[in-house]
C-alpha cells in the first residue's frame, strides 16, 4: 500500500520526532543517562510540596494537575494514594497552608 507524500510541515515534524527518538535509543544503548531530561513524577513533586507546606489550597492543586495534563479529581486521588502508601494523613486540606494561616490568625486574636 502506498501513501501520499507528507506536506513540508508534516515532513519536518516527522523528521524531528524521528531524530529525537533515534537519539534516545542511541543514548540508552551507550548507557548515557540524561538527568536534565528526566522529570520527577508530578504526584511525587506535589506530595513533597504538600509536606513542606508549600501548597496554598485546592485551586493550586487543581491548577498543578491541569498544567501536567491530569484531570484534577484523578490527580487528587493519586496524591491521596501516595500519601496512604507512606502512612501519612490522606486529607488533602490538612496540608494547605491557607487554612493553617486562618487557624493561626484566629488563635492570635483570642
Amino acid at each position: 500500500m502506498k501513501f501520499s507524500a507528507l506536506s513540508d510541515r508534516a515532513e519536518g515534524m516527522y523528521q524531528k520526532v524521528k531524530d529525537r527518538k533515534r537519539n534516545l535509543v542511541a543514548k540508552e544503548e551507550m548507557g548515557i543517562i540524561d538527568d536534565d531530561k528526566k522529570e520527577k513524577d508530578p504526584v511525587a513533586i506535589i506530595v513533597e510540596r504538600m509536606k513542606e507546606g508549600r501548597v496554598r489550597n485546592q485551586a493550586f492543586l487543581d491548577g498543578f494537575a491541569e498544567g501536567h495534563g491530569f484531570v484534577a479529581t484523578t490527580f487528587s486521588e493519586k496524591v491521596r494514594r501516595s500519601l496512604k502508601k507512606t502512612g501519612d494523613n490522606t486529607t488533602l486540606s490538612s496540608y494547605f497552608w491557607d487554612k493553617k494561616g486562618v487557624k493561626i490568625n484566629k488563635e492570635a486574636l483570642c
